[in-house]
């Protein structure tokens, strides 16, 4: 096989010289059998979750999808199932979550449970598409985005995609770095980054929940570096957080939040922080890098960011270059 980059949205995954080293296929062109997705629903924002079926399926069975929204400190918030027929679409908004299921004759979609309103919450939600009678399980495609409803800018992306339940990339992938784009810092009027650590926990995915004395008590810490569009690059503070990192690339933009450069740091160039050495927790509570302990872990990162009312999201970004 010759060394070419696999574009997969949140990683590139390829050894120089060597074949793919793939625990797991982080799926954006193609259907995938679980989607993970950050979500927002805090004061002056609005967010949504927009999900399709159109993998391989057999006949006009209905496919059940499993989604679960977790807050950004880990506490676990609310589960619904969502029964996808051929072809089928949802938008979920964080703040009327409930299932869904579908009669095919005549073709209607039916409310299922009570609703939960998740307002004031923020972080991630996950969702399992879950086979049964055997079949292909990689059917789903998804997006979300998160509105600043002051300011009428919003940004979003792709879902992330895995294509096998329960199992996550391979952590030496990190080693390089997560790098996240950046317009100027000094001119964005909004900006979130968004941090998600997994891990694999039996046979599904979910957030890292342990926290870990030697980071202060947070559950992940990364190494944090800026390098700008001369390609001077400099040391910043380390982005610590629990379940979900949320930040400002720079500035005051939301005085809630604690921006990943500090006002000492004036940035005036576009350029792309670089996230390294990720640690988490081990079962002894020692901080180990993230996947080199006891459990199957991963990050993923975005930056949501706007100039006036046009924004984008960018994904983070794994290379297969050296380790300096």
């Amino acid at each position: 096989m010759s060394n070419r980059g696999v574009l997969v949205g949140a990683m590139v995954a390829v050894l120089l010289g060597a074949a793919p080293v793939l625990a797991q296929e982080v799926r954006q062109l193609s259907p995938a059998s679980v989607l993970v997705m950050p979500f927002d629903a805090t004061m002056n924002k609005a967010s949504f979750q927009i999900v399709s079926r159109i993998g391989p399926s057999v006949g006009q069975a209905a496919l059940q999808t499993h989604w679960i929204y977790y807050a950004a400190d880990c506490r676990h918030l609310v589960n619904v199932t969502v029964w996808l027929t051929e072809n089928d679409t949802i938008v979920m908004d964080p703040r009327a979550v409930r299932g869904q299921t579908q009669a095919l004759n005549p073709p209607e979609n039916h409310a299922v449970g009570s609703v939960t309103d998740l307002s004031g919450e923020r972080g991630v939600v996950t969702v399992t598409a879950q086979v049964q009678n055997g079949g292909s399980s990689q059917q789903l495609i998804g997006g979300w985005n998160i509105a600043d409803t002051t300011t009428s800018a919003a940004f979003g992306a792709d879902a992330i995609g895995l294509a096998e339940e329960g199992v996550l990339p391979d952590a030496g992938l990190l080693a390089s770095g997560l790098f996240l784009p950046s317009f100027d810092p000094s001119v964005l009027g909004d900006s979130q980054v968004i941090a998600i650590g997994l891990e694999a926990d039996g046979d599904g995915i979910v957030p890292i929940s342990r926290p870990s004395a030697e980071l202060d008590g947070a559950h992940v810490c990364c190494d944090v570096s800026f390098i700008d569009n001369l390609e001077a690059g400099f040391s910043l503070p380390s982005f610590c957080f629990d379940c979900v990192g949320f930040a400002t690339m720079a500035g005051v933009i939301d005085p809630d939040e604690v921006p990943l450069i500090p006002p000492s740091s004036a940035v005036t160039s576009p350029g792309f922080v670089e996230l390294r050495n990720c640690r988490s927790a081990n079962v002894d509570g020692f901080a180990e890098l993230i996947g080199q302990g006891d459990f199957q872990q991963f990050i993923f990162a975005f930056h949501g960011q706007a100039i006036g009312p046009f924004g984008a999201a960018m994904s983070g970004t794994y290379t297969s270059r050296s380790v300096n």
